[in-house]
This record gives C-alpha cells, structure tokens and sequence, in this order.
C-alpha cells in the first residue's frame, strides 16, 4: 500500500509538472464530500457533477493555485479529489480530457495547504 501511495503521488507530480511550483494551475478537480452516516443507497450526483462508482466528481477549468483550489472546493462543502486506485485515476484522466480535450495540469488533493513563494535556484 505504501508504494502504491508513493507511485500516485509520484504521478500526480509528473502530471501536475514541477511539483512544488505553486503558481496558479488551470484547472481543479473537485469531489464531492460524503456525509457521515450517509444511507446506503447510492443517490446521484448533483447538476454538473459526474459520477464514477460511488463518489461524484466536478472539472473546474479556472486557474487557481493549490490554497485557493482547496477553500473553492470547501465553498462547494467538497474537496479537492483524491485518488484511491488506479481505475480513479484513469476516470479522473478522462474527466479533465472530455472537459478541456487535452491532458490538462490539474490540482488534487494531497499537497500542503500553505501558500508559499517559491523561487526557483
């Protein structure tokens, strides 16, 4: 499990270009937060999000950087989304190609909530 962990965020790096540059990105990727206690049905997902098994998904395309990503999706009473599993990851993939037609530098969840400057050496 923890190489799986690291081979995600390793990818998530490789996508996302250099992982520690925190300007603005131009896209989000938000997930819908489960409530605790929610009923076992599976309802669906609201207006403009789309569904991949039992968790909904929206494709923001406004550049924003991490921090400012997060709170938006905290607005929304979401999160950034989260990848568990490799089939995550190809349908997330595939949400930020149907919405921008290419692979598109993308937040998700995972990285320091902390805005800091970076200055490249």
């Amino acid at each position: 499990m923890a190489m799986l962990t690291i081979l995600l965020l390793l990818s998530a790096a490789i996508v996302l270009g250099e992982a520690f540059d925190l300007r603005a990105t131009n896209a989000v990727v938000v997930e819908e937060q489960q409530e605790v206690g929610a009923a076992e049905s599976d309802p669906p997902c609201p207006g403009g999000w789309t569904k991949y098994e039992s968790r909904c998904f929206m494709f923001v395309n406004t550049a924003m950087t991490w921090p400012q990503a997060e709170s938006y999706c905290l607005s929304l009473r979401a999160n950034l989304a989260s990848v568990h599993n490799c089939g995550e990851n190809y349908n997330l993939q595939q949400l930020v190609l149907k919405n921008t037609g290419q692979q598109h530098s993308t937040w998700i969840g995972g990285f320091d909530a902390i805005q800091v400057e970076y200055t490249h050496r």
